[in-house]
């Protein structure tokens, strides 16, 4: 509060940074194990980021075949693959669309088990369900997030669907949220039109409260490596006793210097 503007040095703004390790493995008859580590890091501080942990941004095994993938560990909710999708500055830089449109659990589950289905004409439905969301592993569990996700995508040449539904139970029964999520995007070649719209419901001791996000984004290339983003983005939050509202407005160029 009160602060109008900043100068800062700050690290990995479009794209957090992190180191990585990943692999897979042929088990024969057309099954896949792998694994990803990834640690995000604060270059500008050399720590390490997601407070400190080891492997922050996902850590996972997995295995894969003609069924679809299994995913165990830490990972990404589908409602941040959402935003990272239709968000025309994939929910980096100072224009990301979760300063406005809140995410659960800040957009990674632990203890998740999740599910991805093969492409059936261009549509996949992902299932993920977590007990202890917030790494939480205490022996009684009480305060532990449980959390239950549905998301189905459609993509087909420029047209691209997407929608999310979870629902967080706090185990010893004094939170419950309840969130849902629709998404749509069309390339048209010369500039991609992209748009969200999504519901959050809290219900817990000593009352509830309701907010409604919304955002519209343009993406319009320039040239081989250049991109002009532009994004609209709203929130209002109603409860018992008070209401407020968010806006915001992004526009924002990039350029690729080279491939990498």
């Amino acid at each position: 509060d009160g602060v109008g503007s900043q100068t800062r040095i700050d690290s990995g703004i479009a794209n957090g940074s992190r180191l990585g390790f990943r692999g897979t493995e042929d088990l024969g008859n057309g099954l896949k194990a792998g694994f990803v580590l990834e640690q995000g890091l604060f270059a500008d501080r050399g720590v390490s980021a997601q407070g400190g942990r080891t492997f922050g941004r996902q850590s996972y095994v997995s295995l894969g075949g003609g069924f679809g993938e299994v995913r165990v560990g830490r990972q990404y909710t589908p409602q941040n693959m959402i935003h990272v999708a239709y968000d025309p500055f994939g929910d980096g830089t100072v224009g990301k669309v979760s300063n406005v449109y809140a995410q659960t659990a800040n957009g990674r589950l632990d203890n998740s088990v999740a599910y991805i289905s093969p492409s059936f004409s261009g549509l996949n439905v992902l299932v993920a369900y977590s007990t202890q969301a917030e790494g939480q592993e205490n022996v009684d569990n009480d305060g532990d997030l449980q959390v239950w996700a549905i998301s189905p995508m459609y993509s087909n040449g420029p047209l691209s669907l997407a929608a999310n539904y979870h629902k967080v139970d706090e185990k010893s029964g004094t939170y419950e949220n309840k969130v849902w999520d629709l998404a749509a995007a069309y390339d048209f070649g010369v500039a991609k039109v992209s748009a969200m719209y999504g519901n959050s419901e809290w219900d817990e001791v000593g009352g509830s409260e309701e907010a409604d996000y919304w955002s519209v984004g343009l993406t319009v290339p320039v040239g081989a490596a250049g991109k002009v983003l532009a994004s609209y983005t709203s929130a209002k939050y109603d409860d018992s006793v008070d209401s407020a509202k968010a806006n915001q407005w992004a526009l924002g160029y990039t350029h690729n210097l080279s491939k990498r």
